[in-house]
């Protein structure tokens, strides 16, 4: 039996939506309950209040500025750093104005997963936010230079790999992303089908 796939079928069961049997199976009553519960999230999904990529100065201001790290960001309990297990971090600086939807996010996955299968899951393995830095492999900035996106567990959901390889693209994942994905954020893997570490408050 798969727990964190039982917390899910749990979440979804407690919004009214029928997974069949909790237990820990992804069968097609697990998989149509949760299409359902997105469905229903279509609506209050929040991601065209959020700029595009080209748009981003606009809307954040400088890249690097003051407001990039201004807000912060408190987890619900300690994550560790994926490069470095032995640190352990309670709160993480992001942009301003995304201090309140990033907290929320790892809340509602604390309270769908729990701490033991977020953990499991590595959902805990924090990659990073801030960074002034270029997109890999190109020369614009990339939207950590703004503190606009988050990666997590990058060892395991690398750069260049597909949803063939990268376990951020596993059905034990759906809720997760559903989650972001409701509070405004683009998932690159759900969307490009590449980077699954990272998601943004940007628009692809």
């Amino acid at each position: 039996m798969n727990e964190a796939i039982r917390s899910i079928q749990s979440g979804l069961a407690g919004l009214g939506h029928d997974p069949g049997p909790i237990d820990g199976l992804d069968g097609p009553r697990t998989r149509a309950a949760a299409s359902a519960y997105g469905a229903g999230r279509q609506g209050t999904r929040s991601a065209a209040r959020y700029p595009k990529q080209a748009d981003m100065a606009a809307f954040y201001g400088p890249a690097g500025g003051p407001d990039c790290t201004a807000g912060r960001v408190t987890l619900p309990f300690a994550f560790p750093l994926a490069w470095d297990s032995s640190q352990r971090i309670t709160r993480f600086a992001c942009h301003r104005k995304l201090a309140d939807p990033l907290t929320a996010i790892f809340a509602a996955a604390a309270a769908h997963y729990g701490e033991t299968a977020m953990r499991e899951l590595r959902l805990d393995q924090f990659g990073g936010c801030y960074n002034y830095r270029p997109m890999r492999g190109g020369s614009s900035l990339s939207v950590h230079a703004w503190g606009a996106a988050v990666d997590l567990d990058p060892l395991h959901n690398q750069l260049a790999w597909g949803s063939d390889r990268a376990e951020f693209a596993h059905p034990e994942y759906r809720w997760f992303w559903e989650i972001v994905e409701g509070h405004g954020g683009v998932s690159l893997g759900r969307s490009r089908n590449r980077d699954w570490m990272h998601f943004q408050f940007a628009q692809l």
